[in-house]
């Protein structure tokens, strides 16, 4: 069956299954240190985290922000990321946790949120992070025990990339923000924006075929766009692509539904 299949067409599938599986390929090693203020044992979070870990794998970072090269773009510009031979793998998280075992939010009382991984995207981590629960130990065990209201946390672990593993991220980015555009442009014509309800239709549509597929960053990204007026949405467009791939798509259409001074 396989002699009589499109050879041009298989050789496309190939070359898509085997970005699949190198983007699958990237794993955060379990906890290799975990520490913990009086209230939690280490043993509790460190199974949390292994159980949980690979979440973080989604976050790899692929692009990195400089000082810009062309000051008509602004300050800083987003490149795409490459990392150095023998570069730095570790991972430090440092977070702390609610008596039900939540995350604290940056600036809560008690917060104390850091993570450092040069293969991570920081945000990111951070905020899947915070979507994560622990076990939940009361406050007067904790007082007992010497501890704060909130357990201070902090866990080691090890993440590495490759050139192909983040140009796999790149393209799956690029082909769900390519498949906006197209959703977008047939709404409307150059200069004539479609209205707001349709706008945000079209978007929250989008996102109910494929968000779960899609890499955080681009769908809390595209997620922002659902609620603001076509001006906005078509300009937040713009940074969503600049933000996650460093590079923009062509899109004459949504493009000229900017709001002009």
């Amino acid at each position: 069956m396989l002699g009589h299949s499109n050879p041009r067409r298989f050789a496309l599938l190939l070359a898509l299954t085997s970005s699949l599986f190198a983007a699958q390929a990237a794993e955060v090693s379990p906890a290799e240190r975990v520490e913990t203020t009086p209230g939690l044992s280490p043993d509790a979070v460190r199974g949390v985290f292994n159980r949980q870990r690979q979440e973080l794998a989604r976050c790899m970072r692929v692009v990195y922000l400089r000082k810009a090269t062309d000051p008509s773009r602004g300050d800083v510009e987003h490149v795409v990321w490459n990392d150095l031979p023998n570069a730095d793998d570790r991972v430090q998280l440092r977070f702390a946790l609610s008596p039900e075992g939540r995350v604290l939010r940056e600036g809560s009382r008690d917060a104390s949120f850091s993570v450092r991984g040069l293969y991570l995207d920081t945000l990111c981590v951070e905020r899947i992070l915070e979507t994560w629960s622990f076990p939940a130990h009361p406050v007067g065990e904790r007082e007992a025990a010497g501890g704060k209201e909130s357990v201070q946390v902090e866990v080691w672990a090890r993440f590495r990339t490759t050139a192909a593993e983040r140009q796999a991220v790149l393209a799956r980015m690029r082909e769900d923000l390519t498949a906006l555009c197209g959703a977008l442009s047939a709404l409307g014509s150059p200069g004539q924006p479609p209205a707001k309800e349709q706008w945000s239709a079209v978007i929250s549509r989008l996102l109910a075929e494929r968000g779960t597929r899609m890499d955080p960053r681009v769908r809390q990204g595209i997620e922002g766009m659902v609620h603001v007026n076509v001006g906005d949405g078509a300009e937040l467009y713009g940074y969503v692509m600049e933000e996650s791939m460093g590079s923009r798509i062509e899109c004459p259409v949504v493009r000229s539904w900017l709001k002009r001074p």
